[in-house]
């Protein structure tokens, strides 16, 4: 049985006894510091790959939990302080999750006409896959119509003309 760390003793051994109590408590605090950086570090992987956004192909793996700290032995004095390991991590590594990003809008082909219900005699709405330029004629369209899509303050319309 060793002697319990105090301020008090000057023995080597007290000294032995308070630097690996020092270091027993040090361990604890540089561990709990890890793990929360890495459940942060985790839970921000999570957002990135539920959140809809790209995320490049490199950020997609979950990331690592840091090594430990632990008590490395003791030197040539009995003193006994602490390092990091090259094989212990701090805790487990958390699971992967379903990538849901790269969702985009639609991408529709250009020059697509559009053309929807008549808002007033001989103007239509356009409808959200529309792509003509504004200020060009249509070619005749099934209704054997011909249109011109203006844009306006409020928005976009087809304007027919024949």
């Amino acid at each position: 049985m060793g002697i319990a760390p105090s301020a008090d003793q000057t023995t080597l051994t007290a000294a032995q006894a308070n630097i690996l109590a020092s270091s027993k408590a040090n361990c604890a605090l540089l561990n709990n510091n890890e793990i929360k950086t890495y459940i942060s570090a985790y839970n921000d992987y999570c957002l990135a790959m539920g959140s809809g956004s790209f995320v490049p192909v490199e950020r997609r793996t979950p990331p690592a939990p840091p090594f430990a700290w632990v008590l490395a032995p003791a030197d040539a004095n009995g003193f006994v302080f602490y390092i990091q390991s090259t094989t212990e991590t701090v805790c487990a590594q958390l699971p992967p999750v379903t990538y849901v990003g790269g969702i985009t809008a639609p991408v529709y082909p250009p020059d697509v006409v559009a053309i929807g219900h008549q808002i007033i005699p001989g103007w239509f709405s356009v409808l959200p896959n529309d792509t003509w330029p504004a200020g060009k004629e249509t070619e005749a369209q099934p209704d054997g119509h011909v249109y011109v899509k203006q844009l306006t303050i409020g928005g976009a319309w087809y304007h027919q003309i024949s």
